[in-house]
């Protein structure tokens, strides 16, 4: 199977014969998604493990009662039992790689995953582990006498793989990755209307629950960030530039220049006038 197959819908489901069932790691499902075809999906209660790597773009987990950002290099592992959707970032949709498995031996795998607090993992050699899950889908693909046992040694490998990466973390690593992605778009739209109801919803967190980790994160609140990288760009334009007062508030995203003088003393400690004189290059 070449990995390169980006833009293929690939899926294949397997029952395992009564003696791999009963012995062996075994495929219950395997495929690859592109991004075009990405969505949304909500099960529980199913009787299978999963394996998820994010091959482009971003996605998001809930899981467990809690919600998880996975982006281009990272994995999810769970069990399906425990209910839980998934579904892709709208504007960074994802391509994955996904596998369903089972056996006697994926509840002893899954509790060692479950004892370092994990849900999200990266892979150390992504090339790897990539080729192992295209090698997978080649295994079923194609199928021979040997098919099952092949499984199952690749599942293990997978497993393997998973469970000796230093780079496994759990919930209380994923949310400060959530916070920093979320600071990394404010940084990166400060300058724009940014609403706490939309931020929430675009990044699938109680808005009360990403105001309270944000701030103990960060020590400070959303509003006051965004208002300080505002003041700060404020500042830059103010010192080189010789746009006037207005055109400099509209620029730094306040829409009032009354609010933004304002905003500019009680942050900086003198007027943006003043401050101009002080600075002007």
């Amino acid at each position: 199977m070449n990995n390169n197959q980006s833009n293929k819908l690939i899926r294949i489901r397997n029952t395992p014969t009564v003696s791999a069932a009963n012995n062996l790691l075994y495929v219950q499902e395997v495929g690859h998604l592109p991004s075009e075809l990405a969505g949304k999906t909500q099960r529980k209660q199913i009787d299978s493990f999963l394996v998820i790597f994010v091959l482009k773009g971003a996605g998001y987990l809930r899981y467990d009662g809690a919600e998880y950002r996975v982006s281009e290099g990272q994995g999810i592992f769970i069990d399906c039992q425990k209910e839980h959707s998934y579904r892709c970032d709208p504007d960074n949709p994802w391509e994955v790689l996904w596998l369903h498995f089972n056996g006697n031996a994926a509840v002893y795998y899954y509790d060692l995953f479950q004892k370092k607090g994990c849900c999200i993992f990266f892979p150390q050699c992504i090339k790897d582990f990539v080729s192992i899950i295209y090698e997978i889908i080649a295994n079923n693909a194609h199928k021979t006498n040997d098919t099952e046992i092949i499984n199952s040694k690749l599942i293990t490998d997978i497993l393997t793989m998973i469970l000796s990466n230093p780079g496994i973390h759990g919930p209380s690593d994923d949310y400060s990755y959530q916070m920093k992605s979320v600071k990394e778009y404010i940084d990166s739209h400060f300058t724009e209307s940014i609403n706490l109801d939309e931020l929430s919803e675009s990044f699938y967190m109680n808005k009360y629950y990403l105001t309270r980790e944000f701030k103990k994160e960060y020590g400070e609140t959303i509003f006051q960030h965004i208002i300080r990288r505002r003041i700060d760009y404020a500042k830059n334009l103010l010192s080189s530039t010789d746009k006037t007062i207005e055109e400099i508030a509209l620029l730094s995203g306040f829409n009032d220049q009354s609010y933004f003088s304002r905003q500019f003393k009680k942050m900086v400690g003198v007027s943006s006038l003043n401050y101009r004189k002080e600075h002007k290059k």
